[in-house]
Protein backbone atom coordinates (compact mmCIF):
# COMPACT_ATOMS: atom_id res chain seq x y z
CA UNK A 1 0.00 0.00 0.00
CA UNK A 2 1.04 3.32 -1.13
CA UNK A 3 2.30 5.73 1.43
CA UNK A 4 -0.90 7.60 1.53
CA UNK A 5 -2.57 4.28 2.91
CA UNK A 6 -6.46 4.85 3.20
CA UNK A 7 -6.20 8.04 1.93
CA UNK A 8 -5.26 7.23 -1.44
CA UNK A 9 -8.13 7.09 -3.53
CA UNK A 10 -8.93 10.68 -2.39
CA UNK A 11 -5.29 11.42 -3.54
CA UNK A 12 -6.15 9.79 -6.88
CA UNK A 13 -9.31 11.98 -7.00
CA UNK A 14 -7.88 15.40 -6.25
CA UNK A 15 -5.07 14.75 -8.60
CA UNK A 16 -7.66 13.66 -11.68
CA UNK A 17 -9.55 16.67 -10.58
CA UNK A 18 -6.76 18.90 -11.08
CA UNK A 19 -6.00 17.48 -14.92
CA UNK A 20 -10.02 17.99 -15.36
CA UNK A 21 -9.92 21.88 -14.30
CA UNK A 22 -6.81 22.44 -16.07
CA UNK A 23 -7.92 21.78 -19.19
CA UNK A 24 -10.22 25.09 -19.50
CA UNK A 25 -6.94 26.60 -19.86
CA UNK A 26 -7.74 30.09 -17.81
CA UNK A 27 -5.95 31.18 -14.88
CA UNK A 28 -8.70 30.24 -12.81
CA UNK A 29 -8.32 26.65 -13.74
CA UNK A 30 -4.92 26.90 -13.62
CA UNK A 31 -5.05 28.09 -9.85
CA UNK A 32 -7.66 25.41 -8.72
CA UNK A 33 -5.17 22.68 -10.40
CA UNK A 34 -2.59 23.56 -8.36
CA UNK A 35 -4.35 23.78 -4.76
CA UNK A 36 -5.96 19.97 -6.23
CA UNK A 37 -2.48 19.24 -6.65
CA UNK A 38 -1.07 21.05 -4.22
CA UNK A 39 -3.95 18.89 -1.72
CA UNK A 40 -3.18 15.57 -3.13
CA UNK A 41 0.54 15.83 -1.34
CA UNK A 42 -1.37 17.38 2.00
CA UNK A 43 -4.36 14.88 2.78
CA UNK A 44 -1.89 12.43 4.88
CA UNK A 45 -1.20 15.92 7.12
CA UNK A 46 -4.72 16.23 7.66
CA UNK A 47 -7.33 14.47 9.87
CA UNK A 48 -9.41 13.40 7.07
CA UNK A 49 -12.85 12.21 7.91
CA UNK A 50 -16.04 11.99 5.58
CA UNK A 51 -19.36 13.44 6.13
CA UNK A 52 -22.92 12.66 3.97
CA UNK A 53 -26.09 14.93 3.90
CA UNK A 54 -29.30 13.68 3.03
CA UNK A 55 -28.98 14.76 -0.78
CA UNK A 56 -25.84 11.96 -1.02
CA UNK A 57 -28.17 10.02 -1.34
CA UNK A 58 -28.93 11.10 -5.46
CA UNK A 59 -25.54 9.85 -5.98
CA UNK A 60 -25.67 6.44 -5.29
CA UNK A 61 -26.90 5.16 -8.46
CA UNK A 62 -24.60 7.46 -10.17
CA UNK A 63 -21.72 6.37 -8.65
CA UNK A 64 -22.47 2.60 -8.36
CA UNK A 65 -22.89 2.09 -12.02
CA UNK A 66 -20.03 4.81 -13.02
CA UNK A 67 -19.09 4.74 -16.19
CA UNK A 68 -16.27 7.71 -16.48
CA UNK A 69 -13.40 7.58 -14.84
CA UNK A 70 -14.11 10.71 -12.38
CA UNK A 71 -17.27 8.91 -11.32
CA UNK A 72 -15.31 5.58 -10.43
CA UNK A 73 -12.29 7.12 -8.40
CA UNK A 74 -15.45 9.34 -6.89
CA UNK A 75 -16.83 6.60 -6.13
CA UNK A 76 -13.71 5.25 -4.50
CA UNK A 77 -13.35 7.99 -2.26
CA UNK A 78 -16.63 9.01 -1.68
CA UNK A 79 -16.89 7.96 2.21
CA UNK A 80 -13.85 10.03 2.67
CA UNK A 81 -15.54 13.19 1.66
CA UNK A 82 -16.71 15.40 3.59
CA UNK A 83 -20.37 16.71 2.03
CA UNK A 84 -22.29 19.64 3.74
CA UNK A 85 -25.25 21.63 3.10
CA UNK A 86 -23.83 24.59 0.62
CA UNK A 87 -22.37 27.15 3.44
CA UNK A 88 -22.34 30.60 1.05
CA UNK A 89 -25.11 33.29 2.00
CA UNK A 90 -28.68 32.60 3.33
CA UNK A 91 -31.49 30.58 1.44
CA UNK A 92 -34.63 29.40 1.97
CA UNK A 93 -34.88 25.62 3.28
CA UNK A 94 -36.89 24.34 -0.11
CA UNK A 95 -33.39 25.56 -1.84
CA UNK A 96 -31.33 24.21 0.55
CA UNK A 97 -32.64 20.86 0.74
CA UNK A 98 -31.59 20.32 -3.25
CA UNK A 99 -27.80 21.28 -2.97
CA UNK A 100 -25.02 20.15 -1.00
CA UNK A 101 -20.84 20.24 -1.61
CA UNK A 102 -17.50 19.55 -0.39
CA UNK A 103 -14.57 22.07 -0.32
CA UNK A 104 -11.77 19.89 -1.31
CA UNK A 105 -9.65 23.16 -1.06
CA UNK A 106 -10.13 26.46 0.43
CA UNK A 107 -10.65 28.35 3.42
CA UNK A 108 -12.36 26.21 4.73
CA UNK A 109 -11.12 23.10 2.56
CA UNK A 110 -10.23 19.53 3.64
CA UNK A 111 -6.89 21.42 2.36
CA UNK A 112 -6.65 24.50 3.43
CA UNK A 113 -5.14 27.02 0.86
CA UNK A 114 -6.42 31.00 1.08
CA UNK A 115 -6.17 31.80 -2.94
CA UNK A 116 -8.94 29.74 -4.08
CA UNK A 117 -11.75 27.55 -2.87
CA UNK A 118 -12.68 24.69 -5.23
CA UNK A 119 -14.68 21.66 -4.46
CA UNK A 120 -17.40 19.07 -6.31
CA UNK A 121 -21.28 20.82 -6.37
CA UNK A 122 -24.77 18.37 -6.23
CA UNK A 123 -28.04 19.79 -7.63
CA UNK A 124 -30.59 17.16 -6.92
CA UNK A 125 -32.73 16.52 -9.98
CA UNK A 126 -35.65 18.05 -10.75
CA UNK A 127 -34.58 20.61 -8.92
CA UNK A 128 -33.76 24.97 -9.51
CA UNK A 129 -31.09 26.89 -8.19
CA UNK A 130 -32.80 30.24 -8.18
CA UNK A 131 -30.60 33.23 -9.47
CA UNK A 132 -27.46 34.22 -7.37
CA UNK A 133 -24.47 36.12 -8.10
CA UNK A 134 -20.71 36.62 -5.39
CA UNK A 135 -18.21 38.54 -5.66
CA UNK A 136 -15.86 35.46 -6.96
CA UNK A 137 -14.89 34.71 -10.74
CA UNK A 138 -16.52 31.13 -10.77
CA UNK A 139 -15.82 27.95 -13.00
CA UNK A 140 -17.84 24.98 -13.08
CA UNK A 141 -16.74 21.57 -15.04
CA UNK A 142 -20.20 19.14 -15.84
CA UNK A 143 -19.26 16.23 -13.60
CA UNK A 144 -22.73 14.17 -14.43
CA UNK A 145 -26.11 15.06 -15.84
CA UNK A 146 -27.67 17.32 -18.33
CA UNK A 147 -28.55 21.05 -17.00
CA UNK A 148 -29.97 24.15 -17.84
CA UNK A 149 -27.52 27.21 -16.95
CA UNK A 150 -28.88 30.56 -17.54
CA UNK A 151 -26.80 33.80 -17.26
CA UNK A 152 -27.32 37.56 -17.28
CA UNK A 153 -30.84 37.47 -17.89
CA UNK A 154 -29.99 35.54 -21.25
CA UNK A 155 -32.35 32.01 -22.40
CA UNK A 156 -31.17 28.89 -20.76
CA UNK A 157 -28.34 26.76 -22.74
CA UNK A 158 -28.22 22.95 -21.39
CA UNK A 159 -24.89 21.67 -20.34
CA UNK A 160 -23.15 18.10 -20.17
CA UNK A 161 -20.53 15.84 -19.13
CA UNK A 162 -17.20 17.61 -19.53
CA UNK A 163 -18.37 21.08 -20.61
CA UNK A 164 -17.16 24.03 -18.57
CA UNK A 165 -19.19 27.33 -17.72
CA UNK A 166 -17.55 29.97 -16.60
CA UNK A 167 -19.33 33.25 -14.45
CA UNK A 168 -17.58 36.32 -14.04
CA UNK A 169 -17.44 38.11 -11.06
CA UNK A 170 -21.24 39.38 -10.00
CA UNK A 171 -22.30 37.79 -12.95
CA UNK A 172 -26.63 36.48 -12.39
CA UNK A 173 -26.68 32.70 -12.72
CA UNK A 174 -28.95 30.39 -12.05
CA UNK A 175 -29.20 26.47 -12.94
CA UNK A 176 -32.00 23.80 -13.44
CA UNK A 177 -31.87 19.93 -13.75
CA UNK A 178 -34.52 17.38 -14.98
CA UNK A 179 -34.43 13.75 -14.44
CA UNK A 180 -30.50 13.17 -13.39
CA UNK A 181 -28.74 15.08 -10.88
CA UNK A 182 -26.28 17.86 -11.95
CA UNK A 183 -22.51 16.98 -10.19
CA UNK A 184 -19.77 19.29 -11.02
CA UNK A 185 -16.29 20.42 -9.87
CA UNK A 186 -16.54 24.10 -8.97
CA UNK A 187 -13.95 26.93 -7.93
CA UNK A 188 -13.79 30.16 -6.90
CA UNK A 189 -10.75 32.70 -7.81
CA UNK A 190 -10.15 36.40 -6.57
CA UNK A 191 -12.56 38.03 -3.34
CA UNK A 192 -13.95 33.90 -2.32
CA UNK A 193 -15.38 35.26 0.91
CA UNK A 194 -18.63 33.63 1.40
CA UNK A 195 -20.44 36.74 2.73
CA UNK A 196 -19.95 38.23 -0.59
CA UNK A 197 -23.01 35.57 -1.66
CA UNK A 198 -26.65 36.69 -2.63
CA UNK A 199 -29.42 35.00 -3.33
CA UNK A 200 -31.68 37.03 -5.41
CA UNK A 201 -34.74 35.29 -5.94
CA UNK A 202 -36.09 32.39 -3.60
CA UNK A 203 -38.40 31.29 -6.44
Amino acid sequence: MSRMGPLQPLAELFTHLALRVRAHGSDSASIAGDALEYGSHQLEKRCVSGSQVPQCDELVDVLTSATSETLRLLHRAQALLRWTESAAGSKPGHVQRTIAAVELAGPSGMVIVDNCRVGLFLLCRHSHYPEHHHAAAELYCVLHGEARWSRSGLPATSRSPGEFIAHEPWEFHSMTTTSEPLLALWCWTGDTRLEQYKLLSDA
